[in-house]
This record gives structure tokens, sequence and C-alpha cells, in this order.
């Protein structure tokens, strides 16, 4: 799952922004518990601050870049 979000993020540069959760971590399980992810990893898109997909497993590379902008 790693390279495949690395490479996304690489390529989306500047066009998206893409933030990784560790949820052993304070802030990672508040919101994991903020918004509901009853499994990990789950992925969120979100369009102008609103909710736009969600995955809950590990998606393709050509999957994240179809979602993508």
């Amino acid at each position: 799952m790693k390279p495949a979000v690395d490479r996304l993020e690489k390529k989306l540069s500047g066009e998206v922004t893409i933030i990784r959760l560790d949820v052993m971590s304070d802030l990672g399980n508040d919101l994991k518990n903020e918004y509901e992810v009853p499994v990990i990893p789950t992925f969120i898109f979100f369009e102008k601050s609103k909710e736009t997909t969600r995955i809950h497993r590990v998606p393709t590379y050509e999957e994240l870049i179809s979602l993508s902008p």
C-alpha cells in the first residue's frame, strides 16, 4: 500500500493533499473515531471539505488515480 500512495503523492504533488494518519497515535485515534473508521486501511477522499468517497481496503494505484481530480 505504501508504494502506491507514495507514487500517487509524487504524481499529484501540488494538486491534492494526502494526509496519512497513524491510528495508534492520539491524533490518529481521535480522527479515526470522529470519522467512524471501522477498518484499517480506510481511504477517505474530500472535495471542498465534503467527503466524496470512502474505501475500506487497499485500493490499487489505478483506483487511486481515477478518484483524483
